[in-house]
């Protein structure tokens, strides 16, 4: 955009230039012809730049206004907070990959605090989710006011079954223990 700006300057002074009232000559037009080319073809540059590509470079799976982000409900894979691997949404929902990830990485689970509040699918007591993994929506909302909403994870506020994918926020936990 700034090369489109310095372009238009200099098209602009040269056709100052050129107010003698006399007919323009063929190298103004010329210089003219190839401006707005030049123009024409860096607007053409940032439209599609912004239509095809997101802020990164990378190129957009869904064209159009907007950025990846916003479609993050149509996104087919959810990363895993624990192995952080992009996982295939019927593997996730499944289950059969939160299975799979929790006996390979058994040791790393087994050294995350427990607390007295179990899952209410499995029974098993849930624990304190260290700072790892994207934001997470607390399952229950008894207490909490933000249920579904998404919570910045800071190591000490996400309560977690792993296995049945149950996420807990502090007043939630509260409220099961009372």
């Amino acid at each position: 955009t700034m090369r489109c700006c310095l372009l238009l300057l200099l098209l602009a002074t040269v056709c100052q230039g050129q107010d003698s009232g006399g007919p323009m000559s063929t190298e103004m037009k010329v210089v003219l012809f190839f401006g707005a080319l030049l123009i024409g073809a860096a607007l053409a540059v940032v439209c599609y730049s912004s239509f095809y590509c997101n802020a990164d470079g990378s190129r957009r799976r869904n064209p159009g206004c907007g950025t990846e982000s916003e479609s993050e409900e149509d996104d087919p894979y959810n990363q895993c907070y624990l192995c952080h691997h992009s996982v295939p949404e019927p593997e996730w929902k499944s289950g059969e990959h939160r299975t799979l990830c929790a006996a390979k990485n058994a040791g790393q689970l087994q050294g995350f605090k427990t607390i007295d509040v179990k899952c209410s699918q499995c029974r098993e007591p849930l624990r304190l989710w260290p700072k790892m993994g994207g934001p997470f929506s607390c399952s229950t909302g008894y207490r909490c006011g933000h249920p579904r909403d998404k919570i910045i994870n800071t190591g000490i506020n996400r309560f977690n079954c792993f296995q049945c994918d149950i996420d807990l926020c502090p007043p939630c936990v509260e409220e099961q223990m009372a």
